[in-house]
């Protein structure tokens, strides 16, 4: 396979906790809408587009697992 993919999500960090009950989303509605779902909302952060390059399913896999992988998301934990 050639050429780079992109995968878009938005994403709303959770302050309070674990970075895996932050809100992620395909849409950013659907976020806003987990968002007005919980009992704090102010215990997440603004809600981000994050876009992921890849070339194929093993390289979407590394840039999340591997060190400093899209899954810590570091670059939108001061946001």
């Amino acid at each position: 396979m050639s050429g780079l993919r992109k995968l878009v999500y938005w994403y709303a960090r959770c302050k309070d906790d674990g970075n895996c009950y932050s809100l992620r989303g395909r849409r950013k509605r659907d976020v806003v809408a987990a968002l007005e779902c919980t009992s704090d909302p102010s215990a997440y952060g603004p809600i981000v587009k994050v876009e992921v390059e890849y070339t194929d399913a093993f390289d979407l896999m590394m840039s999340y697992i591997g060190e400093g992988g899209a899954l810590c998301e570091p670059e939108y934990f001061d946001v």
